[in-house]
């Protein structure tokens, strides 16, 4: 499945503490240059059940901080060290989707409830329990508040220092069917929500809404709806200077999915890109007005933010999970980790090649990137 379907949840059922990063061997740490932009700066082995996320990480405070099994767990970014380690839940995967982070905190949405920890030492600040599962929704935050929502469409607000509620909004009360809120971004003052609301009891007919709230009221400002009844609005949309822009990964019942660019302050459609089959599980990319993404095609795109005109396309021999830049280098996870050139698309590189396999999204923190994969959790250093 991709990485925007709402069942992909992998199945962790225990942990395993203590396990140590190892650098890579010397032969591996040989000089960066446009040939090899990329190399694995450190790994640390993972058991059974804590591998193998197919969630969002976090980069912040020279740590990379992911979900492993029942707790969350904070690399170091340079060397892979665990700084420390939380434990959430007991003997059952934490399920969330993300890690947000803000204000020296970190917040995730688990398979029961909404947790709080401090960013540098992991201590445990509050937890929320919210009127339906929020863990399937990618959550975001600033240092006003943290925002989630629901598998009852509902949009919450909590304040971000004791996770008291400042308001809430049902975003599809009078649906008939379910309807899931894929994911949150926050800028300015307002908070953007990707919904998907079913058209059917099945959910084989379906719609994807994005949603404008103002910050601290949770008033709607406006309404974009997908047309027709095959289309989504995939995990969270991602802010590039006045457009917001969306993935639609589902193509049951048409020809392709598509990823767009929104008038960030009146939801108006500015382009629309069409892929040829899936599309992609995550929002485009943005660096220097270029827009990357990877879709279930296989294809890697790289389209202009302004008019959404293609720059190049490439193929990749899997359905594209994620991408990230780092560096000069654009990181591909299709299960396999690849690395583009982003000017070109050209490969330079085939990161692990058969060992392992990345399943979550990239984190980055300058020329650092991370991965969690099948087996470890990766550290990567990226050419400047």
């Amino acid at each position: 499945m991709t990485s925007g379907s709402p069942g992909r949840r992998a199945v962790l059922i225990a942990i395993l503490a203590g396990v140590g990063a190892y650098p890579t061997s010397a032969c591996d740490r040989g000089g960066l240059n446009a040939e090899t932009p990329v190399r694995i700066a450190w790994t640390v082995p993972l058991a059974d059940s804590d591998a193998s996320w197919i969630g969002f990480p976090a980069a912040v405070g020279g740590l990379f901080i992911a979900e492993t099994g029942d707790a969350l767990r904070a690399f170091d970014a340079a060397s892979g060290r665990t700084v420390w380690r939380t434990q959430l839940r007991t003997g059952v995967p934490l399920g969330t989707e993300n890690v947000a982070v803000a204000a020296g905190r970190v917040f995730a949405a688990g398979g029961d409830s909404v947790y709080a920890l401090d960013a540098a030492s992991g201590r445990r600040l509050w937890a929320f329990l919210p009127d339906a599962q929020a863990a399937l929704a990618v959550s975001a935050a600033d240092s006003h508040a943290v925002y989630l929502g629901t598998r009852s469409h509902r949009v919450y607000a909590l304040t971000a220092a004791t996770g008291a509620e400042l308001w809430s909004v049902d975003l599809g009360a009078a649906w008939p069917y379910l309807g899931i809120v894929n994911g949150l971004a926050v800028s300015g003052d307002t908070v953007y929500a990707n919904v998907m609301q079913y058209l059917n009891a099945a959910g084989g007919l379906r719609t994807g809404h994005v949603v404008a709230l103002h910050r601290t009221t949770g008033a709607e400002l406006w309404r974009y709806v997908g047309p027709g009844a095959h289309n989504d609005a995939t995990q969270a949309p991602r802010v590039a200077g006045r457009f917001l822009l969306i993935a639609n990964v589902y193509a049951q019942g048409s020809d392709s999915g598509s990823f767009f660019a929104l008038d960030r302050f009146t939801g108006d459609v500015v382009w629309r890109v069409t892929t040829g089959g899936i599309g992609p599980g995550e929002a485009p990319r943005e660096r220097d007005g270029i827009v990357y993404v990877g879709a279930g095609d296989t294809r890697v795109y790289a389209v202009d933010l302004v008019s959404g005109v293609q720059r190049w396309s490439r193929m990749t021999g899997g359905s594209v999970d994620a991408v990230e830049l780092c560096g000069r280098a654009l990181l591909v996870n299709n299960l396999e980790l690849r690395v583009l050139d982003p000017a070109t698309g050209r490969q330079s590189q085939a990161i692990l090649d058969g060992a392992d396999f990345p399943t979550s999204a990239f984190a980055t923190s300058g020329a650092r990137a991370f991965v969690v994969g099948n087996h470890a959790a990766y550290g990567l250093e990226c050419l400047q």
